[in-house]
């Protein structure tokens, strides 16, 4: 993977679900997210919020999207 920024990885959850079946149905999946991945599964929801039934966060990751834009990009270390 190129890009592992958050949308690309709800991106790809999303995609993931899709490609399982797990979307076709009349109930649709609950996301789980902890800790980095509960980011990943709010922006999930709000990406395709049609597909997704609703989600769990626990434990979120505070940080400034700047921040982990930059973690991620390397131009920052912690």
């Amino acid at each position: 993977r190129v890009d592992c920024s958050i949308k690309n990885r709800a991106e790809e959850m999303i995609g993931v679900a899709r490609a399982l079946g797990m979307l076709d149905g009349p109930q649709k999946p609950i996301v789980v997210g902890h800790s980095f991945g509960a980011k990943v599964a709010l922006n999930a929801l709000g990406h395709a919020p049609e597909a997704l039934m609703g989600a769990v966060i626990c434990d979120l990751m505070v940080l400034r999207s700047s921040a982990l834009d930059e973690f991620w990009s390397g131009e920052r270390t912690s």
